[in-house]
């Protein structure tokens, strides 16, 4: 049911988001339609959007809009650089007209993204190897996202030389080890560096 404020009418049915599904680190707008229920003009009417709370004076955006009599009025509010925040957003709306505010509140929900990281990156032995000695890397990739990742590939460079290595699937949080073995090169100081989700 819809919400009246001095004679200007709204409610979340009439509030759309687009896109439709929210993505963590993107944005969404959202579309709220005023009616103007009155035959005469809705002046200075103020329309407030908050993110997840209502702080007095301090909106995230703020509009003053006429309606006209009879009228419908829309009012974007364009949300930028969405957090996960344990999946859920909640947008707060105060509209007031004639000194007559009301608030209203709607839940979204926001997709987490996977974030494939280097937990653990080492070389055995740390002191360094003589030309021919096996050295052992040890390298632990963590998705430390909010979603699940698919199987992807680490490239894996020692002295300008690179190796892709098979990370398979990871939940959020879940680790694995993609540990490489291989004989030290001519003598010379060598760089070592590894990209995850490399492809």
């Amino acid at each position: 049911s819809a919400e009246l404020s001095g004679n200007v009418a709204f409610s979340t049915e009439g509030l759309s988001m687009s896109p439709s599904t929210a993505v963590e680190g993107g944005d969404v707008t959202f579309t709220l339609s005023l009616q103007n229920v009155a035959n005469v003009i809705a002046e200075d009417v103020e329309v407030e959007f908050h993110k997840n709370s209502f702080q007095t004076g301090n909106p995230a955006a703020l509009y003053i809009v006429d309606v006209d009599a009879n009228s419908f009025e829309d009012v974007d509010f364009v949300w930028t650089n969405l957090a996960w925040r344990d999946s859920e957003q909640t947008l707060v709306i105060r509209v007031n007209h004639n000194n007559d505010p009301v608030i209203i509140t709607h839940d979204f929900n926001v997709d987490g993204l996977p974030n494939l990281r280097l937990s653990h990156f080492e070389l055995s032995p740390s002191t360094g190897t003589n030309e021919g000695e096996v050295y052992d890397i040890q390298i632990q990739v963590e998705n430390a996202g909010h979603a699940d990742a698919p199987s992807s590939h680490l490239e894996l460079t020692v002295g300008g030389v690179a190796t892709e290595l098979s990370i398979p699937s990871l939940q959020a949080g879940e680790t694995v080890w993609a540990n490489e073995t291989d004989t030290a090169p001519a003598a010379g100081t060598y760089a070592v560096v590894a990209v995850v989700n490399a492809n």
